[in-house]
């Protein structure tokens, strides 16, 4: 049976990624949605990205949308994005997300002129005893 519990988030790190040494993206667990499952939890997350330029682009094309093409870009994970959350009955769950996979919409930008990138990431979390 699946129940939904109520989860406190204690301690949330935010992550980084540098892309191709021109932008760096800052990510950070912004939802936390936990559920209990027989004898584990299972664990839900959204995901808060900021990014900037480091070098900026030589030009622009365009604002970033619906339908804006972006390329698999290489990345460096500088940190990984983690949180502490102390769920219903005072288990506590260690949550990690890390990117998998960067895309860059070269030459667009957002409207407050933010590099277009979306990331996709892996969610992994384990519990831990409580001390």
């Amino acid at each position: 049976m699946v129940e939904p519990v109520d989860a406190v988030v204690e301690r949330s790190e935010p992550g980084e990624v540098e892309v191709e040494g021109k932008v760096v993206v800052r990510f950070s667990i912004s939802d936390v949605r936990v559920a209990k499952v027989s004898h584990g939890f299972v664990v839900a997350t959204g995901v808060n990205v900021v990014a900037r330029f480091l070098k900026h682009p030589e030009r622009v094309v365009g604002l970033c949308g619906p339908g804006v093409q972006h390329r698999a870009a290489s990345f460096i994970v500088r940190r990984i994005a983690s949180a502490v959350v102390r769920a219903d009955g005072g288990e506590i769950i260690e949550i990690y997300v890390e990117p998998v996979a960067v895309g860059l919409a070269d030459g667009f930008i957002t409207p407050w002129g933010e590099p277009c990138v979306s990331l996709q990431t892996v969610t992994a979390w384990r519990t831990a005893t409580a001390t």
